[in-house]
């Protein structure tokens, strides 16, 4: 190679700025003599090659080629141009290959989709059309394959038409599946071509247009009649006149039409199971079809049969249920079927029309039941009456639990003996004593027991419901329209407890429905028990939560008046002393109006927790203000007990109120006083609190070694505090308070 051309090698645009002319005439010679080097190594390789291998015209041609490397470059030139010419008429040669080879391919099946269309197999020929198509789009270039391909799918989209038209025939008489053999091949390829529902919308209108609707408007003077075809295997539906139809031909009619439609679909979309999964089965063509027949069905149906019927009001019920029940029976049955589209409720256009229909015809009876409960709640100044019969008590249950308390021990719920039967048995189940109730809530039990009376009566699902329903509205009202009407008067004891027992009287009410009118209310209303009773429980837990309210804020009220006495230091000063019997005074009169107003009120077992709140609080509020005095006199000591004694002792007493509010004989004011005394645990912690004010150490000693102290809730804390604000430090008191801590 030359120099000029070792100068080519170079770049066009040499940047040799601060390079000087020796060193890029070195340059050039270390580039002149690599190429050398390369050239020997390129020879030698060839020579090696060339003795390695076998003898030949090849190798001796590559061997000379090494012996005359002068040659070399010419003749690589030379080799190299062949080299390209050769391999462009190669390249030529492989494309026109290829175009040869698509050429006969596309003959290949082009003749392919004439044969399968010459044989009817239209499910392979829109396969085979859908693969040219595809190939069309891939070589959009290629203008033949696009016009052969659209001639062959328009060709095959004109046949499968035709053979549709053929195939199935609708008439104002009759539909006819006519070659039911080659039906699943001609709906394979139009499913496969992506015109499986223009057909069948197609199919849909003629078969509404011309059968259905007409039939319906026929108003069952007609019957349908399938029979099969002697030769062929095909099915025809025809109609006839038929003037003496029995009742429910109209139903039977249009069932056998959906029948016939419904195994049409299966007969023509029969396929294989691959098919079936490429193309969708006869379910999918069945859903398809029914979507477009059934809506028009059903409102034909609805305009010709049900709205004439429809009832204006509970007069024309009877009559419009029983065609009801026909119409719904027949939905149901056309259901299995596959052709009726349904709700997210899962109920079909008739199912919703009955509904709805019924619930606008029985929605005034229910407003109406609900209107006259709210007039009964509304109703100013109301009269009160007693309900409820007495409990009977068992004495020996009264003195046993009396004396548990003289041992020190406060009752719990299920001790007290107010359902206890007089041989210790247990009372009646909802039996709960005689109780306050306004004239209202007597008035609105009656309005239930007429609604569930009229329920039972009516031997209609659908009016039983709705009265049910009632009943529940006029539940729910009870529980909330007092308390929004009469908040501030819902703050008093008693119009909150007379709220609290109108709860308690009508929620047991409600709970005794289903039985007594049992099995007829369940059987019409199946749901009716579990309306009833969560409606009941909802109205029964409004009134406890007022009452509760009303119990805190009232126990709460009385235990403030103690606040009044401002402590109970100083109490043997006359003043002090007359002063602090004033407070406790008071909130006995407190006590006293709070028993008052809910004695004759209230069920014994309701008024037993009022009123032992109260006196709870009361007794707590004492016991904490002794507890919190740090150092209490001798004078102090012997005042506290004698002015606190009387709510120690009396408070359960006092609670009760005048003895004309409750009108209970006297073993049942026993059983009262025994009760509030049981379920008021501070009552027996304020009592041991003042027997220590007075006793001595020996006897708090004794006291607490016999584990009163601690049942009545007074902690080795307590007692170590009261033993330190009582006595004098000494040994003796520091053995007491070791003895209480240590054991």
């Amino acid at each position: 190679m030359s120099g000029k051309n070792t100068v080519a090698l170079l770049p066009q645009r040499a940047y040799t700025e601060g390079i000087s002319t020796s060193v890029l005439q070195e340059y050039l010679h270390n580039l002149e003599g690599r190429k050398g080097q390369v050239l020997a190594a390129f020879l030698e390789g060839l020579s090696i090659a060339a003795n390695a291998g076998p003898g030949g015209l090849q190798y001796d041609a590559v061997a000379s080629l090494a012996e005359r490397p002068s040659d070399v470059g010419e003749q690589l030139a030379a080799l190299a141009v062949e080299h390209g010419q050769l391999s462009a008429r190669l390249a030529e040669a492989e494309t026109a290959e290829r175009k040869l080879d698509a050429l006969v391919k596309l003959q290949q099946r082009l003749a392919d989709f004439d044969l399968l269309m010459s044989t009817g197999e239209y499910g392979e020929a829109a396969m085979s059309a859908v693969e040219l198509q595809r190939s069309s789009e891939e070589d959009s270039a290629n203008t033949a394959l696009r016009e052969q391909t659209e001639q062959r799918t328009s060709s095959l989209l004109q046949a499968l038409t035709e053979k549709v038209t053929s195939l199935i025939q609708v008439s104002q008489d009759s539909i006819s599946v006519l070659d039911p053999a080659a039906a699943p091949r001609v709906w394979m390829g139009l499913t496969i071509l992506h015109q499986r529902t223009p057909h069948v919308k197609a199919l849909a209108q003629q078969v509404t247009g011309t059968i259905i609707v007409p039939l319906i408007h026929a108003g069952g003077k007609t019957c349908m009649q399938t029979a099969q075809h002697s030769s062929g295997g095909g099915h025809t539906l025809t109609r006839h006149d038929d003037d003496d139809a029995a009742e429910g031909g109209l139903e039977a009619s249009l069932l056998t039409t959906l029948r016939f439609l419904a195994g049409m679909c299966l007969l023509v979309v029969r396929m294989t199971v691959e098919s079936q999964v490429a193309c969708g089965g006869h379910a999918d063509t069945i859903t398809e079809l029914g979507h477009l027949v059934w809506p028009k069905l059903a409102a034909a149906y609805i305009e010709r049969r049900l709205a004439p019927a429809a009832p204006r009001d509970e007069a024309g019920l009877d009559a419009f249920q029983g065609m009801a029940k026909a119409a719904e029976r027949f939905e149901g049955d056309a259901a299995a079927t596959g052709l009726v589209p349904v709700s997210d409720e899962g109920k079909g256009r008739i199912q919703q029309y009955v509904a709805n229909a019924l619930d606008k015809a029985l929605r005034g009876r229910r407003l109406r039941i609900v209107g006259a409960a709210r007039d009964m709640l509304m109703a100013p100044d109301q009269e009160t009456d007693v309900v409820g019969r007495p409990l009977p008590v068992n004495t020996e249950a009264v003195a046993a639990l009396k004396e548990r308390l003289t041992q020190g021990h406060t009752g719990q719920s299920a001790d007290i003996p107010l359902n206890w039967g007089a041989e210790g048995q247990e009372g009646p189940v909802l039996a709960t004593g005689r109780f306050r109730i306004t004239c209202s809530a007597d008035k609105i039990v009656q309005l239930m027991h007429q609604a569930a009376r009229d329920a039972t009566s009516s031997r209609s699902p659908a009016l039983a419901q709705t009265l049910i329903a009632a009943v529940t509205d006029v539940a729910d009202l009870a529980a909330s329209l007092p308390p929004q009407t009469r908040a501030k008067e819902m703050q008093l004891p008693h119009p909150a407890a007379l709220y609290h027992n109108d709860c308690q009287h009508i929620g047991d009410q409600m709970l005794s429905l289903p039985y007594t009118y049992s099995p007829k209310l369940a059987q019409l209303a199946p749901s009716a028990p579990a309306q009833l009773i969560d409606a009941a429980q909802r109205l029964k837990e409004a009134g406890n939560a007022v009452l509760n309210a009303q119990a805190a804020r009232q126990a709460e009220e009385v235990a403030q008046v103690l606040a009044q006495a401002q402590g109970w230091r100083g109490l043997h000063q006359a003043q002090r002393g007359i002063a602090a019997r004033r407070v406790v005074q008071q909130a006995q009169h407190a006590l006293r109006r709070l028993g008052d107003a809910l004695g004759g009120t209230l069920a014994p077992r309701d008024f037993v927790r009022a009123a032992a709140a109260a006196v709870d609080a009361l007794a707590e509020r004492a016991g904490d203000d002794i507890l919190a005095m740090r150092d209490i006199s001798v004078e102090e000591s012997e005042e506290l007990p004698k002015i606190l004694g009387p709510i120690a002792d009396d408070a359960p007493m006092v609670a009760l109120g005048g003895a004309s509010a409750l009108d209970q004989a006297p073993v049942d004011r026993e059983l009262l006083i025994t009760a509030i005394e049981a379920a008021s645990h501070n009552l027996a912690r304020l009592k041991d609190i003042l027997f220590i004010l007075g006793a001595n150490l020996a006897q708090i000693e004794e006291r607490w070694d016999s584990g009163r102290l601690r049942a009545s809730g007074l902690s080795s804390q307590h007692v170590g505090s009261l033993i330190q604000a009582l006595f004098e430090d000494t040994e003796r008191k520091e053995e007491a308070l070791y003895h209480i801590r240590s054991t």
